[in-house]
Order: C-alpha cells, then sequence, then structure tokens
C-alpha cells in the first residue's frame, strides 16, 4: 500500500513538474509569435513521435476543428511535417530545432523593421512635410519623462540662450538627465543662466553643477526657496512644470504674453540682490 501510494505521489509531482516546464515553454514560444493555440498544438506533438489530429486534440485540450487550422501554420513555420498515411499523422520537429527557428525569424522580422525604419527617418529628414498651421501659438503637455527628456535635450544642446529657473526637484531631474545637453551649449556660444536651491542637492547634482561653473557661459544664482520650475529657450519657447512634487507633467508654448510673463519672473529673481551666488561646495 506504501508502494502504491509512493508511486502516485511521484506521478502527481512528475505532472506537476511538466505542467510547470511546459508553461514556461508556451510562454517561450508566445514570445517567439505563436499564438497560444499554435504553441499548445506544437508543444503536445512534440511530446509525441507521431499522431493524427484526434490525438493531437485530445491531448492539447483543443478543438479538433482548431487543430485542422492550426496544422497547416505550423507546417508553413516549419515546426511540423506532415506524414503521407491514412489517417494523415504529423511530426513535430525537435523543441531546439524549433525555438531556433522561430528566434531567427524575429531576428530576419527586426532587421527588416529597422532598415524600413532608418529608410523611413531619412528620407523624412530629406524631404520633411511643412504641416499646416492655423495658429503661431501652441500649447502643448508633455506627461512622460522620456518624452520630456527628447524634447528637451536637443533644443538645449543647439540653443543661444536658456534660462531656467528650477526647483529642487526638477534640478536634480534635469542636470541628472540633460548634462550632456547643457555642457554641449555652454561649451560652444550658448550662454545659461540657472536659478535654483542649494538646500539638500543630491550629490551627483552638485558635482554636476560644481563643473559647469567652471565655463564662462554658466552662471548660477542661489535663492532660499524656489516653488516654480520654468526654461525658457532662445526666449521663443518656455517649459513649464505644472507639478511641485514631481518632474511632469509640463506644458510647452511659445504663447508671446506667458513668455514676457516668465522672461519678467526670471529677470526679477536674477536680478534680486542675494548674499549667495557662489557655486555648491563638494
Amino acid at each position: 500500500m506504501g508502494q502504491i501510494f509512493k508511486k502516485s505521489t511521484t506521478s502527481i509531482f512528475r505532472r506537476r513538474v511538466a505542467t510547470v516546464q511546459d508553461q514556461k515553454v508556451l510562454d517561450v514560444l508566445m514570445q517567439l509569435g505563436l499564438t497560444e493555440l499554435q504553441a499548445k498544438t506544437y508543444l503536445t506533438l512534440t511530446h509525441l513521435d507521431k499522431a493524427e489530429v484526434k490525438k493531437i486534440a485530445k491531448l492539447s485540450n483543443i478543438a479538433r476543428q482548431d487543430i485542422y487550422r492550426i496544422m497547416p501554420a505550423l507546417e508553413k513555420l516549419g515546426l511540423a511535417e506532415q506524414i503521407i498515411s491514412t489517417p494523415k499523422l504529423y511530426r513535430a520537429i525537435p523543441l531546439n530545432e524549433g525555438t531556433t527557428k522561430l528566434f531567427q525569424k524575429r531576428t530576419d522580422e527586426h532587421t527588416k523593421l529597422k532598415d524600413n525604419l532608418t529608410l523611413l527617418i531619412k528620407n523624412q529628414e530629406e524631404n520633411p512635410t511643412n504641416p499646416i498651421q492655423d495658429n503661431d501659438t501652441e500649447f502643448v503637455i508633455t506627461s512622460e519623462k522620456e518624452r520630456l527628456i527628447s524634447r528637451l535635450e536637443k533644443p538645449i544642446a543647439t540653443s543661444h540662450s536658456c534660462d531656467m529657473i528650477l526647483s529642487r526637484t526638477t534640478l536634480n531631474f534635469t542636470i541628472l538627465n540633460l548634462y550632456e545637453a547643457i555642457e554641449t551649449a555652454i561649451s560652444k556660444t550658448s550662454k545659461i543662466r540657472l536659478i535654483t536651491q542649494k538646500t539638500d542637492l543630491n550629490p551627483t547634482t552638485e558635482r554636476k553643477i560644481t563643473k559647469l561653473t567652471t565655463y564662462p557661459n554658466f552662471e548660477i544664482k542661489f535663492r532660499p526657496t524656489n516653488e516654480i520650475s520654468i526654461i525658457i529657450l532662445n526666449k521663443k519657447e518656455v517649459n513649464i512644470c505644472l507639478s511641485d512634487w514631481n518632474e511632469i507633467p509640463n506644458l510647452w508654448t511659445n504663447n508671446p504674453q506667458i513668455l514676457k510673463l516668465t522672461q519678467t519672473t526670471f529677470k526679477t529673481q536674477w536680478n534680486t540682490p542675494t548674499n549667495q551666488t557662489n557655486p555648491p561646495t563638494q
């Protein structure tokens, strides 16, 4: 009785291990591009030497009419082959060969997509489209960090002038993510002026700011408190942070009245006397 129980327990354990392993294989097969039914059918067939549709359907728990539809697709993908007999039989190619074949197919598709994308970008650069503009003034909300970084990076690096008022949160974000763009700008002819707080700076931010102050085109002034964050680019466009505790969302605009307001705000703060204009010490 004990031996029967032991064998039964071992059998159940093996089935559970096989189920877990099969699920992992199914996940990989679907990541490689197969549908769930295709993956289940192929995996089932790999456990068999050869089998007819009826048996494949029973073991995979997939409707027979679906198996009839799936098998030609697996043959086309090179994952199964048909054995001419009555009834018709199918055999899977080994799992290691099948996954390698699927991976190569995805790699080829990715390479082709990359080439097409490169060509698309090249054509767009050579033949830029000129969108119809109903109004020269724009108001745009940016709510994703990577988009915010990409939208700031090139304009700052190629700017003629850039005036920034940054809170502690946006200062850390800006310096950590846009340091190279800022350094590129001030190493050329761009003049960048920054107003910010000195308290509780990220150590990395503090080191990078100290390095920036070695450039003659970079100026910084510290204020005890600062609740707003704005970046004015070339006196033509302004980015305004709309959150007091996060870097996003941001408002982008070239509206003349808002530009005047933000430029006046910057000018007032910049010209306000302060006892602390030195760069941060390490």
